[in-house]
């Protein structure tokens, strides 16, 4: 079962992980409390990258150290980690408190697979139960289950069970190419901890991630209506709680 090992002793600041390549390589960035902008994703690209996989799974992981205690809880001052699968990304970045939030970089939708259980293998999944799956989200970027700024918005976890609960999707969809191209993003690992007695905080996110290229014509997924009025860009965590006070100190 995957693990997300988390945060604080301190009940009311606040909390929200990535990045890339083939070859599982750890990437640390200080915290520098930038706010970078990052592309928006558009719908329907000739882009070349939609037309094959340059390679097809691995394993990845990406971190963010040196954040203020007092800043934990504020999305824009946790640096924005940009992922790079088979060194070809940006395709998404891990934004927001403690990088939790995926959002797509550089024309890529982010969405989630519809129907298809977390605990999928990815090895175990074909074009058949991922293409007709995707649900792109709203605002491009997926983050908690049901946040307050979106009561029915779905995410990938939990905020207050710690289960992980969606396979996120990061698509290019090329109907005049009559393909879609999708890494299947599997996050298994969220650990937030602070090592020096709560002045700073840390966050590592692990996860695999597996592309398919897949055949497609016709109208390109969309975002459910119900789902995209209404949407914040995100919102800064008013307290923690309990299942992310458990791994503090590390």
């Amino acid at each position: 079962m995957s693990t997300i090992k988390f945060l604080t002793g301190i009940a009311s600041i606040a909390l929200m992980f990535t990045a890339a390549s083939c070859d599982k390589a750890d990437k640390t960035t200080r915290s520098s409390n930038s706010n970078a902008k990052v592309a928006t994703a558009t719908t329907v690209t000739s882009d070349n990258s939609c037309v094959a996989c340059l390679c097809e799974s691995g394993v990845d992981s990406a971190q963010t150290t040196g954040v203020l205690l007092s800043d934990v809880g504020v999305y824009n001052k946790w640096d924005i980690v940009p992922s790079n699968f088979c060194g070809t990304g940006p395709q998404v970045t891990f934004e927001g408190q403690f990088n939790s939030i995926i959002r797509g970089a550089d024309g890529w939708t982010i969405g989630y697979l519809n129907g298809v259980s977390y605990n999928t293998n990815l090895a175990d999944l074909t074009c058949s139960n991922v293409a007709s799956n995707i649900v792109p989200t709203a605002g491009n970027f997926i983050g908690n289950e049901n946040p307050t700024s979106c009561p029915t918005c779905p995410g990938y976890y939990n905020y207050s069970t710690g289960a992980f609960t969606r396979l996120v999707t990061a698509s290019k969809c090329c109907p005049e190419n009559g393909t879609i191209k999708t890494y299947v993003i599997k996050v298994t690992t969220l650990d937030a901890y602070s090592p020096d007695q709560y002045a700073t905080f840390s966050s590592k996110v692990i996860y695999e991630y597996k592309c398919f290229t897949c055949s497609w014509t016709g109208a390109c997924p969309t975002t459910p209506a119900s789902r995209a009025s209404g949407v914040t860009e995100h919102e800064d965590w008013k307290e923690i709680p309990a299942m992310f006070m458990k791994n503090a100190k590390k």
